[in-house]
């Protein structure tokens, strides 16, 4: 809540949070988690070697991340209309992408997009931006000196 300058900011994080409720994505991947190990363990049993499980488990790890990225979209998506919804400007959402691209400083490797649970922030920026184009809202308001408010009590 400190690194955040408006209420229309902390209403994105909250909708986000709840567009991954909505979307099911935990019961989603706990799913395809225990898919995968069944079918791990009924497909090669115990003819591998440890290591050989391994790479096949780091392997299916990566597929998995690839899946949490989607997931990560899906629920800006979400947060994005459900921020819009509840009377803030969606474009807090892009407020809080932009800080998150000055935390990570340079644009992440090919490798580290690879191991990472969440997109890029640039890469969320450009998708934010096309779904407020879809949904509007950019006339609401952020509420900056009500948060301020709030804000001062927290340190």
């Amino acid at each position: 809540m400190k690194q955040m300058d408006n209420e229309a900011q902390l209403a994105a994080v909250l909708a986000h949070e709840v567009g991954h409720v909505v979307a099911r994505h935990s019961m989603k991947r706990l799913q395809a988690a225990y898919g995968y190990s069944i079918l791990m363990e009924v497909a090669l049993g115990d003819k591998l070697s440890q290591t050989a499980q391994q790479m096949v488990n780091a392997a299916a790890g990566l597929i998995l991340l690839g899946y949490g990225r989607d997931n990560e979209y899906e629920a800006d998506d979400y947060g994005i209309l459900y921020t819009k919804k509840a009377g803030y400007n969606p474009k807090g959402m892009i407020q809080l992408f932009e800080k998150f691209k000055q935390m990570e400083g340079k644009p992440p490797s090919t490798f580290e997009k690879l191991l990472s649970s969440h997109p890029p922030a640039r890469d969320r920026i450009n998708n934010g931006n096309k779904e407020i184009q879809k949904v509007g809202g950019t006339n609401l308001p952020y509420k900056e000196s009500e948060y301020a408010a709030i804000k001062a009590q927290l340190n």
